[in-house]
């Protein structure tokens, strides 16, 4: 969950898996700290956020890679959500 601004309120196991962040990391941080860098330097968690506000919705798909302690590629991620 994230407030209007785009900070994150809530976290769970799920993401603390996924994105790396423990939830006392996580809480109170700009969202936009858990995208790439190229996604960031393209302005996608704003764009993310503003076609939220303005659609109620936003999609975006992809598969991140998965890393280790040392950088190497231990797979990739999906996050799987529930449309309601």
């Amino acid at each position: 969950m994230l407030d209007p601004a785009g900070c994150v309120t809530s976290w769970n196991k799920g993401a603390e898996c996924l994105k790396g962040y423990a939830t006392g990391e996580i809480i109170g941080r700009h969202f936009s700290c858990s995208f790439t860098l190229p996604d960031q330097d393209t302005g996608l968690p704003g764009n993310a956020l503003a076609a939220a506000r303005q659609h109620g919705i936003f999609e975006d798909e992809g598969w991140p890679p998965f890393l280790g302690d040392l950088g190497e590629l231990l797979g990739f991620t999906k996050v799987t959500r529930d449309i309601h």
